[in-house]
């Protein structure tokens, strides 16, 4: 059958102009824009394919992307460029034949994971066979996004941000890696998503950072600071060690960047497990036990207010007399005046 080919002219800058390179035979199922960015999901139906694909790019951020489900019916190819965006590929199924005068061939089958990083103004040519199902996601950055969103930091692996500055910027990068079961998860997660409106763009946002983090990972093999005895622990024993951590550290209670540095979690990812475990952010969960703390320590007596706060990690009294106030209804002084309030 002869290949259907086709070039899409647009950019990754305004993915909304993909849809022209469709011949107008596409239809928006819906779109959704606020002041932080935009999805939107357009079905085409065409005498070579059938796909519904969402578009989502989340500007504070700086990252754009797609998720495609696609029937074809004859093999197609599609010819683009990716300009200065770092491009990666996560495929639950997709066999695509991709080839660029640096890259060459490079075979895609089934399910995997890729990072690539082509010259800007390299022509990509993508082919897929007739009646093949397929479904992938897509996620671009600019290398110093990467940067900001601190991905890619460790020694241990090629970095694409490398690549952000100069010639170097033309260099051709393909590396593939395994898709882990939490990375899989969250892929086939955006595909299934029920929530509409506001709620979809920012679920959709929180799945593909996560799925960036987690991918970072996965490259640094979680970077050279983790702790050797957490690395590989149930994610389930890793929270467990970080709610005992923040018991013996209320004091000086780490950031969330530096529980994750140390346990070798990603910050997301330690957010979500956090949650489902104990029902509460990691903050929330902090100051709570701060506040356990300190009724504790003012019944007994053996301590002034000044002590107290600082024990529970509050340099200034006036601070820490506000938060207990608001928390249990009676300041400091009171409950040491009457410990009885405490079972009243």
């Amino acid at each position: 059958m002869t290949m259907k080919r086709m070039k899409l002219d647009f950019s990754w800058d305004d993915i909304s102009k993909i849809s022209q390179s469709f011949d107008n035979k596409g239809r928006y199922d819906w779109f959704h824009q606020t002041k932080f960015g935009s999805i939107a999901k357009h079905t085409w139906k065409t005498d070579f394919l059938t796909s519904e694909v969402q578009f989502f790019r989340f500007k504070k951020d700086n990252v754009v992307g797609i998720l495609c489900d696609l029937q074809t019916r004859c093999p197609t190819r599609f010819e683009m460029q990716d300009g200065d965006w770092i491009r990666f590929n996560f495929s639950l199924n997709l066999d695509m034949r991709i080839s660029s005068p640096t890259a060459g061939i490079i075979e895609v089958r089934g399910g995997s994971g890729r990072i690539f990083n082509f010259p800007p103004n390299e022509i990509i040519s993508e082919s897929i066979p007739e009646n093949h199902s397929a479904k992938y996601l897509t996620i671009c950055c600019k290398p110093e996004i990467l940067d900001e969103l601190n991905l890619f930091k460790s020694n241990s692996a090629p970095s694409p941000l490398t690549l952000g500055n100069g010639a170097a910027r033309a260099a051709f990068i393909h590396r593939e890696f395994s898709l882990e079961p939490a990375i899989k998860q969250n892929v086939v997660d955006l595909f299934e998503l029920n929530e509409t409106g506001r709620r979809r763009y920012f679920k959709m946002e929180s799945l593909v950072l996560d799925i960036l983090y987690l991918t970072s990972d996965r490259l640094n093999n979680q970077g050279p600071n983790v702790d050797r005895k957490f690395r590989e622990y149930p994610e389930q024993s890793i929270v467990e060690a970080v709610e005992t951590y923040l018991l013996r550290n209320l004091k000086a209670t780490p950031t969330i960047d530096v529980l994750s540095r140390r346990f070798g979690l990603n910050r997301t990812k330690l957010f979500y497990a956090f949650k489902a475990r104990t029902g509460l952010s990691v903050s929330k969960y902090v100051f709570l036990q701060r506040m356990k703390k300190a009724q504790k320590l003012l019944i007994d007596g053996d301590l002034s207010i000044q002590s107290v706060s600082e024990e529970v990690g509050y340099s200034h009294q006036s601070n820490f007399s506000h938060a207990f106030k608001s928390q249990y209804g009676y300041s400091p002084r009171e409950l040491q005046q009457n410990p009885n309030l405490v079972q009243n």
